[in-house]
């Protein structure tokens, strides 16, 4: 390793639900929503190939899933209606340049809305668990109190590490 390079390693070491403010429990895990960029093909005359250039002014629509084991709350999950949703972890920091041990919390908050119930696997010896999935109208991501990314479906938002995804279009539009 170079001469003043920091490594560091993290782990998640725990994880809570809320739903509407309200703690779930018995979450075995829960898939966070993938950011992707529509794109528009270009193909044409000196081009060797076909190019797919994303519109990094807007994002696909978004899914999330919780994994439970119908635990307290859990019921909670398959409301209707548009819901608070807020991921909260803890990760275990290891510096290995100065062998530093520390946390880090990260938050994911959001907006959503319950699309589907996978009721799972029944197997002898295992609990009973389902996987709830959402479409999601808003997300942000919050490291140590700061927000990296922020998506709002219908307000026109999009923050993707720390950056304005919409400013370059808008300039132009102004």
């Amino acid at each position: 390793m170079a001469k003043g390079r920091t490594k560091i390693y993290n782990n998640v070491v725990e994880h809570r639900l809320l739903w509407d403010a309200e703690r779930v429990e018995d979450i075995t895990s829960i898939t966070l929503p993938t950011l992707e960029h529509p794109t528009d093909t270009y193909s044409g005359e000196g081009l060797t190939a076909d190019l797919d250039i994303p519109n990094e002014s807007k994002v696909n629509a978004m899914e999330m899933s919780v994994a439970h084991n119908n635990g307290v709350n859990c019921n909670h999950l398959k409301q209707p209606g548009i819901h608070s949703i807020e991921v909260r972890i803890a990760r275990q920091m290891l510096n290995t340049t100065n062998r530093q041990l520390g946390y880090e919390s990260d938050k994911y908050r959001m907006e959503v809305e319950h699309k589907s119930t996978e009721e799972g696997t029944i197997e002898r010896g295992n609990p009973l668990g389902s996987t709830e999935k959402f479409t999601v109208w808003s997300y942000q991501k919050v490291v140590d109190g700061n927000i990296v990314d922020h998506v709002d479906a219908t307000s026109g938002i999009l923050i993707k590490d720390g950056v304005d995804c919409t400013t370059d279009i808008s300039a132009v539009l102004d």
